[in-house]
């Protein structure tokens, strides 16, 4: 199957995708109506069956978006094609994905963006470094990266967008009954 991604693109997502909006979501306000729940119960750990339930699938979500990405990019123009629509789509969905970290029951567009402006800045800055890589030829030919074509760049974006929609399917399952998210 190939290398989807190489050293330098993991280690680039991990300090830069992940640190500044990491940084800027200790800042988030406090979730609407936090003041309103039961006190957790506190014989129990953080890890609890809801949070594991959050990760894992939320893990294998953010895992299998990308490596769909280079399957596709690979069966169009090979293993550094791919690369590149798995390392874009890793970066840009995990930007997207932030938006569903302010609640873990509530819709995030029931959320207000622009109550954490450094998140926004953030996101914003992160992309941004991450557009340098994908589109300045010196920088993206260190990276072992390729250029993509129109057609792969929105195969990469609708990827993006991805864990938005998942995200929102599971939070309205658990808002309808379907206990798929205990907490």
């Amino acid at each position: 199957m190939g290398m989807p991604l190489l050293p330098i693109h993991i280690l680039w997502i991990n300090l830069v995708t992940d640190s500044l909006p990491a940084l800027a979501l200790s800042v988030d306000p406090p979730e609407e109506g936090i003041m309103n729940r039961k006190p957790r119960n506190s014989k129990k750990g953080f890890m609890t069956k809801g949070m594991i339930w959050r990760v894992m699938y939320q893990g294998l979500m953010i895992g299998g978006i990308p490596l769909v990405s280079y399957i596709l990019g690979r069966h169009d123009g090979g293993e550094v094609l791919g690369r590149t629509m798995a390392f874009a789509t890793l970066m840009f969905a995990q930007l997207v994905h932030v938006r569903n970290l302010h609640s873990n029951a509530l819709s995030s567009f029931r959320t207000n963006p622009f109550k954490n402006m450094p998140l926004i800045g953030a996101i914003f800055a992160s992309a941004a470094i991450g557009l340098i890589v994908l589109l300045v030829a010196p920088i993206r030919d260190a990276f072992s990266l390729a250029v993509m074509d129109r057609e792969h760049w929105i195969i990469v974006i609708l990827m993006s967008l991805a864990p938005i929609v998942v995200v929102e399917l599971f939070k309205l399952f658990r808002i309808n009954g379907i206990k798929m998210d205990r907490d």
